[in-house]
């Protein structure tokens, strides 16, 4: 094609001018992917510490004094949605554990342990010491907790409720949620020892769940019942209760936006600029290639070809630069344990999108070039040159 062979003769005949193109458009892209990628670790990172232990959909009563009962029918409809990923029933129940000298609150949660599809809030995955409870009374403890009784895995404690009703339980793990308020309060036992011990019968709290896709949480509640066995449901999702959340993460991802547009902005003004100057620099040129038969077509052809190809090697360098530039940033930044401050989520449609841009937008700054190209005289240019 002879617009393409024209179009690597320009680029490679002034090899500092596209040297500095190409370096531009990557600079750009680099400042792009990592800004991206950046948000996203952060916005997921957030996300997973936020709600990545923790229920993304509570189902109960509607009544605020009722507990949930036939909640295995429940159970049964929620196993067989591929959108759900695990789900577990509750029953709470605050107590005090009782030593000699004192008596320290605490919060007993009676949750399922029949298969890892019921760690709904992450106790295996936070399990640091023993066993999760495998008998009735066998109990985990949270890791403060565990420090301020002074005791240990395999001791006895005696828990009491408000009304005075005392229950033994046997310390078989120790879980660190992360979160000291619910390190220094939390005992978690088997759902039938809760049931039993705050007089439940075979009813739950609640049915709490955590989907796959934590942002379309919404579609999945809205397909469970409304009622179930004659009793009102009520449902909240993790949006619901943390909206404050939510709005950080939108300010976050719109100003992640706006940098990318004013930096794909920048890019194609100075490649638009850069361009122009070449068409003036190569006018001559231009000029003769007319006078022996190029057409305009085939001289705007030239310079979109040459905007195209120029963007692909810039955008192509800008993806190193971008992961290299991230890739150091997570090697040098550590938070205090020498972990990460981040850990990486890369979206392949976000990278593949903004390299797709990239080229995009540099072949459209090749127009105004293109355009000033064809309307050369070339009577006039090779007469005045």
């Amino acid at each position: 094609m002879f617009a393409l062979s024209i179009a690597k003769r320009f680029i490679t005949h002034n090899k500092t001018q596209s040297f500095f193109i190409v370096l531009g458009i990557a600079v750009g892209v680099a400042v792009q992917i990592f800004v991206g990628i950046l948000i996203d670790s952060l916005q997921a990172n957030l996300i997973d510490k936020t709600v990545g232990s923790s229920p993304h959909l509570v189902i109960s009563n509607n009544v605020d004094t009722a507990n949930l009962n036939r909640f295995a029918d429940l159970e049964t409809q929620l196993k067989a949605d591929t959108r759900v990923t695990k789900f577990t029933a509750t029953a709470t129940g605050n107590v005090f554990v009782l030593t000699p000298d004192k008596g320290y609150p605490a919060l007993i949660q009676g949750v399922e342990f029949t298969s890892s599809q019921n760690d709904v809030f992450g106790f295996q995955k936070n399990l640091m010491s023993g066993t999760l409870p495998a008998t009735a009374s066998d109990a985990l403890i949270g890791q403060d907790l565990l420090n301020s009784l002074k005791t240990h895995i395999g001791q006895l404690i005696n828990v009491a409720d408000a009304q005075g009703n005392k229950h033994t339980l046997k310390i078989t793990g120790v879980v660190d949620t992360g979160v000291l308020s619910v390190n220094q309060t939390l005992l978690v036992t088997d759902l039938k020892t809760a049931q039993d011990f705050f007089g439940y019968g075979n009813d739950a709290a609640s049915v709490v769940v955590q989907v796959k896709d934590v942002f379309n949480v919404e579609k999945v509640a809205s397909s469970l019942p409304t009622s179930l066995a004659g009793q009102q449901l009520l449902v909240k999702t993790w949006k619901q209760t943390n909206a404050q959340l939510l709005s950080a993460l939108g300010g976050q991802s719109s100003s992640s936006l706006m940098i990318q547009i004013f930096v794909l902005l920048s890019v194609v003004i100075a490649i638009a600029s850069v361009l122009s100057i070449t068409v003036m620099q190569k006018s001559r040129q231009i000029g003769i290639l007319k006078a022996m038969g190029i057409s305009d077509r085939d001289a705007i052809w030239v310079f979109l070809i040459q905007a195209f190809m120029l963007g692909i090697l810039g955008a192509s360098l800008g993806l190193a630069f971008g992961f290299g530039l991230f890739g150091s940033f997570i090697t040098f930044a550590k938070t205090a344990d020498g972990s990460p401050i981040v850990t990486p989520y890369i979206r392949t449609i976000f990278v593949s999108l903004t390299w797709l841009i990239a080229v995009v937008a540099a072949t459209f700054a090749g127009v105004l070039p293109a355009r000033k190209s064809s309307a050369l005289n070339p009577i006039e240019i090779i007469r005045n040159g």
